[in-house]
């Protein structure tokens, strides 16, 4: 079993000298650094009649030497059904957000996905863009205040991965693997509050659809990084948090911030191959929305732990949520965070393992969420049957050639029930058998049913008509389906 792993924060004073205090924004004591009206001030120079919270760390837990090698296996991707899903999106032109350890820049499945600030010309010591940041071309490094967030411990480059390493042919590959991925480094042994949440700002402003927080733990007041999760919620950007791996219900825990109650957060608790709660996930059926796979997940990350790596922990569930909510964005990019949550929540596989655990009780499916955001009229008791007709190919919508709606509540009409049918049964075709559906799209599949000995035509005891445009009765629904299942 490998160790999890997750960035954990601990409300302890930063140092005796430094505060935060919350002020009006532009009310800046000289060489405070300032995030949403949060200042990190000397606690000497604290305002009068200010809110002042102590300046926390979070702290990463470190990697198991003994992890398992790299391996072929990505089970994960296969749970969630990425195949069909990536016959709706890819994740080209979205960008998510990684704030963490940093990236591997040219690891040889994330170079080409790494973030382009095209308002700087690189390397000529100016801030092109106007933004107080000197060539930020590929994020920052919120740690050493500089341009270059290369990772230096793994964890973010191994969060990268399961959620954009490129569909190139080798290695592996992300969930979202035409997605952009913004690096943004918060941590080394410690990450300060202050900057994770200078650093969900400074995502948001740059452009990402989505942010990664696989960061977490305890802190009585999460002050600014409440207010940048807000922020980024005004901005219409999800932020998907990791629900923490200390096995325990973080409702109205201080555990943050997965279960912090913003509507644009989602908190991801983990998985195992069996669907079953991963060793050591957290969970809270109201403040954590669903699971994804976490466990013994196949991930790129420093060369010098072999590039690619086995691991484990509520920190690689969430980039499966980010990345599966980046193709949701590359698919419709006016959707909201709220609602691209609901997808990913409600069209999940139901398991009962996570009842009581999570909001939805779901496993992620990125195939279900995708088909069910494409459909625009599914809402209703059977909007889940629907998305699992169209994951399985069974239905291709009502309104060719944009397919965008399912039409649930129109009678099936013979032609359409036959092309279920041959759908889902994969019949072999036949010959012509009928006079009336020579003008018929489903031409094809009457006769495939009929080959087959599933239909004998409507009108008896000659039988040379299907009469593909009449509505299937109940009767003739019964009779299809018990040639067909007997």
């Amino acid at each position: 079993m490998l160790a999890p792993l997750l960035l954990v924060v601990s409300l302890s004073v930063a140092s005796s000298d430094t505060v935060l205090v919350e002020v009006d924004e532009g009310v800046s004591p000289a060489g405070a650094e300032t995030v949403l009206g949060w200042q990190r001030v000397p606690a000497d120079q604290v305002p009068d009649e200010v809110r002042a919270i102590p300046n926390a760390f979070l702290y990463p837990l470190d990697l198991d030497p003994t992890d398992e090698p790299f391996g072929p296996d990505q089970w994960g991707l296969e749970k969630i059904g990425i195949r069909r899903a990536w016959q709706e999106s890819t994740g080209g032109g979205v960008t998510i957000a990684i704030i963490d350890t940093g990236i591997v820049l040219t690891h040889p499945d994330l170079a080409d996905r790494i973030f382009v600030n095209r308002r700087e010309i690189p390397g000529n010591g100016i801030d092109d863009d106007n933004n107080g940041l000197v060539d930020d071309v590929h994020g920052w490094d919120a740690v050493d205040d500089d341009n270059d967030p290369t990772d230096d411990r793994g964890h973010g480059t191994e969060v990268a991965g399961v959620a954009a390493a490129s569909l190139n042919g080798e290695g592996i590959a992300g969930a979202a693997p035409r997605a952009t991925i913004l690096p943004i480094r918060v941590c080394r042994e410690e990450c300060e509050l202050f900057k994770v949440a200078w650093a969900v700002k400074y995502a948001v402003d740059m452009g990402a659809d989505v942010i990664n927080l696989s960061i977490g733990g305890s802190a009585s007041d999460a002050g600014p990084l409440s207010d940048a999760i807000e922020y980024a919620g005004s901005r219409g950007v999800l932020v998907v948090a990791a629900a923490g791996n200390g096995n325990s219900n973080i409702d109205g825990s201080d555990f943050v911030p997965a279960s912090l109650s913003h509507p644009n957060l989602v908190a991801v608790a983990a998985t195992g191959r069996d669907d079953r709660l991963a060793s050591g996930s957290n969970y809270g059926p109201s403040s954590v929305a669903l699971a994804a796979p976490g466990a013994q997940i196949v991930t790129t990350t420093l060369e010098s732990l072999g590039t690619y790596r086995t691991v484990s922990g509520t920190s690689f569930a969430a980039p499966h949520v980010a990345a599966t909510a980046a193709l949701l964005v590359d698919m419709e990019p006016t959707l909201r965070p709220e609602a691209m949550i609901q997808l990913m929540g409600r069209y999940g596989s139901p398991t009962s393992a996570l009842e009581q655990r999570t909001s939805f009780a779901t496993r992620l499916r990125a195939d279900l969420a995708l088909v069910a955001g494409r459909f625009t009229d599914i809402e209703g008791i059977f909007a889940a049957d629907i998305a699992w007709l169209a994951t399985e190919g069974i239905t291709r919508g009502c309104n060719p050639p944009t397919n965008d709606r399912y039409c649930p509540h129109e009678p099936v009409t013979r032609g359409e029930m036959a092309a279920f049918l041959h759908r889902a049964l994969d019949l072999p075709a036949g010959p012509d058998r009928f006079v009336d559906d020579a003008d018929s799209v489903f031409q094809s599949d009457v006769n495939a049913l009929a080959a087959a000995g599933i239909t004998k035509g409507c009108n008896p005891p000659t039988n040379d008509r299907y009469c593909p445009h009449e509505p299937v009765t109940r009767g003739e629904m019964a009779a299809f389906l018990h040639r067909a299942l007997r």
